[in-house]
């Protein structure tokens, strides 16, 4: 009567909840795996520009967006060499 009929309620109700706890427990280890993850990687570090200083303020003078007093400023600044230009 109900659905048991002598002791197999396991393959039925029993199955089933068994089931959805371990979707929960894979769930909830899927879940603390990704966040780990996450924070397990170091943030990545300073990587310097490809181009050297005094390129890219050579380029930004040439561009015009500094005057020649800032280039020479910050060539000063940083103990860039003048090149010999004036």
């Amino acid at each position: 009567m109900f659905g048991y009929e002598g002791g197999h309620m396991f393959w039925g109700d029993g199955l089933v909840m068994l089931v959805f706890w371990l979707a929960v427990i894979m769930l909830i280890i899927w879940g603390l795996g990704g966040l780990f993850s996450r924070q397990s990687s170091p943030p990545s570090p300073y990587t310097p520009p490809t181009e050297d200083t005094a390129a890219i303020l050579q380029r930004r003078y040439a561009l015009g967006e500094i005057s020649r007093d800032e280039y020479l400023a910050i060539l000063k600044d940083l103990h860039l060499p003048t090149g010999g230009r004036s």
